[in-house]
């Protein structure tokens, strides 16, 4: 288990934020409009950060120094 250098709460994982693009289909029924997602989100790697789940801090921009830190290794 890590500790969040940031607030110093005892972490085992962190929460990842990405960017991508996810396509939908709109159809509106008079009443409201609906979304059908077509396909899957599509990764685009513009944004990848590795955030603290206790105080949403980003700790991390990389996946291996995310997982080197997660497994307790140096940084």
């Amino acid at each position: 288990m890590g500790k969040c250098p940031k607030c110093k709460a005892k972490i085992d994982h962190l929460d990842n934020w990405t960017s991508g693009e996810a396509k939908y289909e709109a159809t509106y029924d008079g009443s409201g409009i609906n979304y059908d997602q077509i396909g899957d989100f599509e990764i685009d790697h513009k944004t990848n950060d590795f955030e603290c789940p206790e105080c949403q801090e980003t700790l991390f921009k990389d996946e291996k120094k995310a997982t080197a830190f997660l497994k307790g290794k140096k940084r």
